[in-house]
C-alpha cells in the first residue's frame, strides 16, 4: 500500500483541510466558515462515526497492470479540470449494482486515511476492514509533477483487487493465508462544494471491498532485532509458503513484501517459549496490483504453458521459494528477517526448503552459489533429459517467477 505524504502534494488544499489531512480523525464542524471550492478537495468523509449504506456490486473486468484489457474512455479535457471537478463530472466504470443486497456500515476506527492517500482503509462495524477506492482522495499529482487520472487509477485498483480476491475464493488453501473476503460493494457519498451560503451537495458513487479485520502486526512493523533467529526463520518460512499457495491458486501478487504480510499470534516474541510450541500464522493482503493468471485478459497467459506442464507433473506440490526468490530476498533481508551478507539469503532458502516435500524439488550447488538453481526433471519432461532447467533468471524478476501457476489447485 502506498503511503503518500499529503503535506507535500502540489494539489492546492485549504489550510483547514491540510490540518485534517495530517490528522484524519479531526472533525471539521459544518458550522465552521470554510469554503469548499472546486479547486480544493471537500472535507474527508471517512472518519470515525461516519455511517453509510453499501449495495452489493459486481466489479468491471480487471484492467491496467498485468492485463491487456482495454482501458476505459475518459473525458478529453480532464486535465483542465480540478480533481474535484473531474470526480464530479466523470462516472466510474459501471459494473452491476444489486440494490436488493444492502449492508449498513459504520466506521468504528481508521487505519489509513487522508486527502492524498489513495484507497482509504477503515474499520467498519468493529469486525471488518473496508478498502474504499475514492478517486477524489487519490493523489492527483505524481512524483514527476504530472496530473494523474485518479478515476482510472481508482477503477483499476478496485477491478484488480476484486478479481484477485474472487479468484482466491476458489482455493481453500489460499483462503487460509489471506483475509476472509466479504465482497465488493458500492456506496453513495455526499460531496459538498461551494462557498458558505452557496454550497451545493453532490452525490458520487464510490466502490469498496470488505475483508476480515486482522489483529496482528505487519512484518514491516515487527522489530526483528528482538526476535530469536529461529523465530524469524519460522515466520519468514510461513510467509514464503503463503505466497506460493497464492500463486498456485492462480494469483500473482506483484507486491509481496513485509508491509503486506500480517503476523497473527503473540507467543513469537516471548523468549521463554520453545520454538516448537510457538503458534503463529501469517496472512497476505493488498492485491490492488495483483493479476489473475488464468484470466482471459492476463497479458502473459500464453507464456505459462511449460510451467503448467511442470506443475501437472509434480501436482500437488508448489513452486519452490528457492527458485522463485533466488537473488530476490532483499525486501526481507533489509528488514532483518534473514542475512543480507553475500549469498546468505539464497543459502537460507536452500537450508529451509530443499527437503520440504510440499514444493517441487530443486537442484542447486551451494558451493557454486553464482549458478542459478534449476527445477528437477524439467528437461526430462520437455526434451527427454534429466539435467533440469532454470525457469527463472535475475532479469525476469517477480512477474516471471510467479507465472508458473497451474489450473490445478492445492486444497
Amino acid at each position: 500500500m502506498s503511503d503518500c505524504n499529503t503535506t507535500s502534494s502540489p494539489h492546492s488544499i485549504a489550510s483547514t483541510l491540510s490540518l485534517t489531512a495530517q490528522n484524519p480523525d479531526h472533525d471539521l464542524s459544518e458550522s465552521e466558515e470554510s469554503d469548499y471550492g472546486y479547486d480544493c478537495k471537500p472535507r474527508l468523509p471517512y472518519v470515525k462515526g461516519f455511517t453509510f449504506t453499501a449495495h452489493r456490486h459486481e466489479p468491471p473486468a480487471p484492467f491496467g497492470i498485468g492485463y491487456s484489457t482495454e482501458s476505459p474512455l475518459v473525458q478529453e479535457n480532464w486535465k483542465l479540470l480540478s480533481q474535484t471537478e473531474y470526480c464530479l463530472s466523470q462516472s466510474l466504470l459501471e459494473g452491476q449494482t444489486y440494490l436488493g443486497e444492502v449492508n449498513p456500515l459504520t466506521i468504528t476506527s481508521t487505519i489509513r486515511t487522508g486527502y492524498d492517500r489513495g484507497a482509504q482503509l477503515v474499520v467498519v462495524n468493529d469486525t471488518m476492514v473496508a478498502k474504499i477506492y475514492d478517486p477524489l482522495y487519490y493523489e492527483g499529482i505524481n512524483e514527476f509533477g504530472y496530473r494523474e487520472d485518479v478515476i482510472t487509477n481508482a477503477d483499476g485498483d478496485y477491478s484488480r483487487e476484486a478479481a484477485a480476491y474472487m479468484e482466491l475464493q476458489n482455493s481453500p488453501a489460499a483462503k487460509g493465508v489471506t483475509p476472509a473476503f466479504h465482497g465488493t460493494w458500492t456506496i453513495e457519498v455526499e460531496t459538498v462544494v461551494g462557498k458558505v451560503g452557496q454550497q451545493k451537495t453532490n452525490r458520487r458513487h464510490v466502490r469498496l471491498i470488505l475483508i476480515e479485520r486482522l489483529l496482528g502486526d505487519s512484518m514491516e512493523n515487527i522489530c526483528t532485532a528482538y526476535l530469536r533467529r529461529p523465530v524469524r526463520s519460522l515466520i519468514l518460512k510461513k510467509a514464503l509458503h503463503a505466497e506460493a499457495i497464492i500463486c498456485n491458486a492462480g494469483v500473482m501478487h506483484r507486491d509481496f513484501c513485509p508491509r503486506n504480510i500480517i503476523v497473527l499470534g503473540d507467543e513469537y516474541s516471548n523468549p521463554n517459549i520453545p520454538i516448537k510450541d510457538i503458534k503463529v500464522e501469517v496472512k497476505v493482503f493488498d492485491f490492488n496490483i495483483a493479476s489473475v493468471v488464468n484470466h482471459p485478459y492476463y497479458e502473459k497467459r500464453r507464456s505459462a504453458g511449460k510451467g503448467k506442464l511442470l506443475k501437472e507433473k509434480w501436482h500437488p506440490r508448489l513452486v519452490s521459494p528457492i527458485l522463485r526468490y533466488f537473488g530476490h530476498m532483499s525486501e526481507f533481508s533489509t528488514e532483518g528477517w534473514c542475512s543480507d551478507s553475500g549469498r546468505e539469503a539464497d543459502k537460507w532458502l536452500w537450508r529451509h526448503f530443499r527437503k520440504d516435500e510440499r514444493f517441487i524439488p530443486v537442484i542447486w550447488d551451494p558451493n557454486t552459489p553464482e549458478k542459478r538453481p534449476v527445477y528437477q526433471g524439467w528437461n526430462d519432461l520437455v526434451n527427454g533429459s534429466d539435467s533440469g532447467v532454470s525457469v527463472s533468471s535475475e532479469a525476469k524478476g517477480a512477474d516471471e517467477r510467479c507465472s508458473y501457476s497451474s489450473s490445478t489447485r492445492t486444497t
